[in-house]
């Protein structure tokens, strides 16, 4: 295979499904930024960091 071949080959477009290496890329973006799930658990409602999850109560404020 000459050099112009294996270039070629390289630069076609991969189908998403198959890309390994964004899969991983973007597996390790999602741990960097809290918002991993496993791709066996069944997807929770809102990923928002401002989604309140805890079930925390605002403080009351005088006014």
């Amino acid at each position: 295979m000459q050099a112009r071949e294996i270039l070629e080959d390289l630069l076609k477009p991969v189908d998403e499904s198959q890309d390994f290496y964004k899969k991983q890329q973007l597996r390790e973006l999602a741990m960097l930024n809290g918002t991993f799930r496993d791709e066996g658990s069944p997807m929770s409602g809102s990923v928002s960091p401002f989604h309140n999850s805890l079930g925390m109560k605002r403080a009351k404020t005088r006014g």
